[in-house]
């Protein structure tokens, strides 16, 4: 009997928790129907860690550079899920990516034309992609989040209250527009594991 293949993304506002999800969801796939799950993990160091800090540094400067970096990662992390003979799991996804770009444009971040060229690069990239099979959605108060970004304490990232309250509203937004392509799975997330 084959493996079946399945196709899913975890999202979640920043500080949620989702890479400690993914990697306990695959783990627990792994020992289970689809011993060769795998999980893509959203890059946080090296060349993005680099970015993210200097996006929190400076956020009208380098908001676009991050923006289009991150739309071209998950695209690639998305068309890898897709021609993957098994299972697949994605630490953020190309779909939730739009709700830092639209942040970052109602905040002045980015000017509209360079949202419009953002996104006509994602609408493309879009028009590749079949949407996964589920998303999951970890469910966290803005709140929770920030307490869970100051304990784990990453050089750099300095995620204000207000921000992660209105990621949480712009996931809201996005994940009701994804809910008609696609199954959402919430996930209350309050429970959690220290360690991240």
């Amino acid at each position: 009997m084959s493996e079946p293949k399945y196709y899913y993304a975890v999202e979640a506002i920043i500080g949620a928790g989702k890479t400690v999800f993914l990697r306990a969801l695959t783990e627990r796939l792994r020992t289970g129907e689809c011993p060769h799950a795998e999980g893509i993990f959203e890059p946080v160091d090296g060349p993005e860690g680099d970015l993210i800090r200097l996006f929190y540094s400076d956020m009208k400067r380098y908001a676009l550079l991050l923006q289009i970096h991150f739309l071209h990662v998950r695209f690639q992390f998305h068309l890898r899920a897709a021609l993957s003979p098994t299972t697949v799991g994605l630490d953020r996804s190309l779909f939730g990516d739009v709700c830092f770009a639209r942040i970052n444009h109602r905040r002045g971040n980015i000017s509209d034309l360079e949202m419009a060229v953002y996104d006509r690069a994602r609408n493309t990239m879009l028009n590749f992609m079949p949407y996964p099979d589920v998303v999951i959605y970890l469910d966290i108060s803005p709140e929770e989040a920030y307490e869970r970004i100051a304990r784990r304490a990453r050089p750099g990232e300095a995620v204000p209250l207000d921000y992660l309250a209105e990621l949480r509203d712009e996931y809201e937004t996005m994940l009701t527009s994804l809910g008609r392509h696609t199954h959402i799975h919430r996930v209350a997330w309050t429970d959690f594991p220290d360690e991240m």
